[in-house]
């Protein structure tokens, strides 16, 4: 099973569909564990893993419904057309939420699913929220979804955290599930693994993306947002305690209680990035001159690099304190606890330092898929900039996306969820781990055997199941299929619409 926030749901650019679920961290994990029988990519055939089923699995991206900030609508790159569709998002949502919330259930009659990752979780989510608690938070949000562009996208933000957490907690609307948390499922169900990604949504996610303080004071929007639940308040404003405090008392808490769940073999839980290393976060000698670091997304705007270090410094402490935690529940009887360092692993693609501190041999701080695997001449370079593609509509199609990819690529156009490149890095971080810890399930990697996995089956050769496992589990798949990920690149916005106030004021609502 798998427990976590957008990073494991597997939410790009502010949304989240069939597709993207299927291609989280925790999907291909289960892969690399001979959990979901693969034959050329498909995601359909036999499985022992179940990510949340979202309209449209198994069609192709198009027929997907998008849940979350979603512009795009083919065909209507003009800035006109999507001003306009801007304008028409939160009633368009207001539709699809509402019946995801109330009326869809999935095709395969599943009451639980296995990877039980929302976009928004804290720390808190985990522990102490249930099903019930957020269908009361998503109708009172939909209620709200009209009046000016802030309060209709901010009403959005949270209609869509609350229905699509009421989804996968509980997505055939179960009597019995509807007041357990997501702790609870898992000790319920009593897996021999758990993966766990938590501690973004405590703070960190407003230090990369508003350049916010970490001992800035501040209150927390919205009646329903610091609504108390067993006795603890949803949101925490400074965020260093949000960090210091909130996450390290629900640490606390999910070790002491996964320690007695019989059956329980391996917890795997992620540290947290660092500010700097997101997308976002970008620096140049003149800004840098000033004692300033920039915000791309919000074109450009100065932040100071004394906040941008005070939140790296916050990190690696939580970090330090975290693997500490694990270390001291590896004394007691239970399961083994690892810890992934997610910093660690992105340090090795930080190509924005690297270049930032004038050093050479940069290269080296990109992720490099093979050409041969793309079916090009070329090797590819991918780094931890902000995303940039050629055209001034910013859309790129999966056909189109090595021709046109300019910069970046290991981040989604949001600058703060990882693309597909990333999460395959992230999934990697965790099966190295797997390998270091002696976890006998993970599958191994046959050797000399890269393109084994084709889009059509070979009379004379057939494909087995299980032959797709060694690409598919390697960073730079998600390029190589480009013809079933023609989902994947696509930006909310274009370059000019980052530079319209409405727009801008829709983004800043919705991400608060």
């Amino acid at each position: 099973m798998a427990l976590g926030d957008s990073l494991y749901n597997g939410v790009q650019s502010l949304r989240i569909n069939w597709w993207l679920s299927e291609w989280s961290p925790p999907s291909l994990i289960a892969i690399r564990l001979g959990l979901i029988q693969e034959r050329a990519a498909d995601r359909t055939g036999r499985r022992q893993f179940y990510a949340p089923q979202y309209p449209g699995h198994g069609g192709k991206p198009s027929s997907v419904k998008n849940y979350g900030f979603n512009l795009e609508t083919r065909g209507l790159h003009t800035f006109i057309h999507r001003t306009v569709n801007l304008l028409n998002v939160p009633a368009a949502q207001r539709t699809l939420l509402t019946e995801l919330l109330t009326y869809y259930r999935p095709p395969n009659q599943r009451a639980m699913v296995d990877n039980i990752a929302f976009s928004g979780a804290n720390s808190i989510d985990l522990v102490a929220w249930t099903p019930k608690d957020y269908r009361r938070l998503a109708k009172s949000a939909l209620s709200r979804m009209s009046g000016g562009i802030g309060t209709s996208f901010a009403a959005l933000s949270d209609a869509f955290t609350y229905s699509n957490a009421t989804f996968v907690l509980n997505p055939m609307h179960d009597r019995c599930l509807e007041t357990m948390t997501p702790l609870e499922q898992v000790e319920l169900r009593r897996p021999k693994r758990l993966l766990i990604n938590i501690g973004s949504n405590n703070g960190l996610y407003k230090i990369g993306f508003f350049g916010t303080a970490p001992k800035a004071q501040g209150s927390c929007a919205g009646e329903d947002k610091v609504i108390a639940m067993s006795g603890q308040p949803h949101c925490v404003s400074p965020i260093h305690k949000f960090i210091e405090v909130r996450l390290d008392k629900d640490m606390d808490e999910l070790l002491a209680r996964l320690s007695k769940v019989k059956g329980l073999e391996y917890v795997y839980i992620n540290g947290l990035a660092l500010p700097s290393q997101v997308a976002n976060v970008v620096y140049s000698p003149e800004a840098e001159a000033r004692g300033m670091a920039q915000l791309d997304i919000l074109a450009g705007r100065d932040v100071a690099l004394n906040l941008i270090t005070s939140g790296d410094d916050l990190v690696r402490n939580a970090n330090r304190n975290m693997a500490a935690k694990i270390a001291n529940a590896n004394r007691l009887i239970g399961p083994k606890f690892v810890f992934v360092d997610v910093a660690a692993v992105l340090s090795r693609y930080d190509y924005k330092f690297c270049m930032r501190k004038g050093q050479r041999a940069c290269e080296d701080k990109r992720l490099i898929v093979p050409g041969s695997m793309s079916g090009t001449r070329s090797d590819h370079l991918f780094d931890n900039r902000p995303l940039q593609a050629s055209g001034s509509s910013q859309a790129m199609t999966g056909e189109a996306f090595l021709a046109n990819h300019k910069a970046g690529g290991l981040f989604s156009f949001d600058n703060m969820h990882l693309s597909s490149l990333g999460y395959e890095v992230m999934a990697a971080s965790v099966t190295s781990a797997m390998k270091a810890a002696n976890d006998s399930a993970l599958i191994p990697l046959a050797t000399g055997v890269r393109n084994r996995c084709r889009a059509k089956d070979n009379p004379a050769d057939p494909m087995m199941p299980g032959d797709c496992i060694g690409q598919l589990t390697q960073p730079g798949w998600s390029i190589a299929d480009k013809t079933r990920r023609d989902f994947v690149f696509q930006r909310i916005a274009g370059s000019r619409e980052m530079r319209n106030k409405r727009f801008v004021t829709a983004l800043m609502a919705f991400m608060q």
